[in-house]
């Protein structure tokens, strides 16, 4: 069995919100999680560490402004 959430991040562009995220991922044992409102105008993949250097790997989808 897989374990799965959801959250809510309004924004993940500060360090420490993205260590907060990882940490968050060990807690709750999930092994994927889908965020929404990262804020990040780029897609890709990004290498993301928690605060105990557990390893994790970000997939996104920004939308590009073109104004």
């Amino acid at each position: 069995m897989c374990n799965i959430g959801t959250l809510n991040v309004r924004g993940l562009n500060c360090d420490l919100k993205v260590r907060q995220l990882c940490t968050d991922l060990e807690t709750y044992k999930l092994e994927f999680i889908a965020i929404q409102e990262t804020h990040r105008s780029e897609t890709g993949l990004s290498s993301l560490e928690s605060i105990k250097q557990r390893k994790n790997r970000l997939f996104h989808s920004g939308e590009i402004n073109n104004n």
